[in-house]
């Protein structure tokens, strides 16, 4: 690294990474629970540990 800060020899060729786009098959069943579950449990688990933590201080 101290060779390359002095400039002393050329830095690596770093390659070009390669892009893929994927899909995901899915229903819209199995969607729209995703989204239940991402808009109601994540919130409640957060707020959940959240009244727990600050019970856990007030004792």
């Amino acid at each position: 690294m101290a060779r390359w800060l002095a400039h002393r020899e050329a830095p690596p060729e770093v390659p070009e990474a390669e892009l893929r786009a994927f899909q995901v098959a899915i229903s819209d069943g199995a969607l729209e629970l995703l989204v239940a579950c991402l808009a109601v449990l994540v919130p409640v688990l957060c707020i959940g540990g959240a009244l727990l933590a600050w019970l856990d201080q007030r004792r």
